[in-house]
């Protein structure tokens, strides 16, 4: 069973998905802002996300796994 929200992000013309993705990142906390622009928008390594930030390459993994979760949590309650 496919998820409505993710339908509804599907049916989307490209503008609408970059605003509410811009929304969805503007929510999270500067950390994960930080992570998420580094490795979605500028392609960065996790290596690189890490050594900038002081953290291993487990920790911003986990970092971004984390900002996946809430940006798709934040979608599916319609918190945008």
């Amino acid at each position: 069973m496919i998820n409505e929200t993710f339908l509804d992000l599907i049916n989307m013309h490209d503008l609408d998905r970059k605003v509410v993705c811009k929304r969805a990142i503007e929510s999270l906390s500067p950390r994960l802002q930080l992570v998420a622009i580094r490795r979605f928008y500028q392609n960065q390594t996790t290596a690189a996300i890490a050594e900038e930030l002081g953290l291993s390459q487990g920790r911003v993994y986990q970092l971004e796994r984390k900002l996946v979760w809430k940006i798709r949590r934040s979608l599916e309650l319609g918190n945008m």
